[in-house]
């Protein structure tokens, strides 16, 4: 997105739409409606519009990298979504129990 600049007159980067902004965080429509509904993302309403600022999603981006590094930090792999450890060797399926 470009700021829309005018001569004199404070900068203003355009509102996101809900496609916007799941196109940039590479997330389902469904998602961006759900991050809206536990707070994690802060709409603004135009009548009956939903619009996002730039430096909201920004500031989502940037909380929830600090959250991954932080679990990284702590263990390799241990964020939600991980499957274990990188390397995969330490990981046991919980599909498929381990008959010894």
């Amino acid at each position: 997105m470009q700021t829309v600049k005018h001569p004199g007159r404070t900068l203003l980067e355009p509102l996101l739409t809900i496609g916007d902004v799941s196109e940039a965080l590479n997330v389902s429509r469904a998602t961006v409606y759900r991050l809206m509904e536990t707070g994690e993302l802060e709409p603004v309403r135009i009548r009956s519009r939903t619009r996002f600022e730039p430096t909201v999603v920004r500031g989502y981006i940037e909380r929830h990298r600090a959250l991954v590094e932080t679990a990284e930090m702590r263990e390799p792999g241990s964020f939600p979504g991980s499957m274990g450890s990188r390397n995969g060797n330490d990981v046991e399926s919980s599909a498929t129990p381990r008959r010894d």
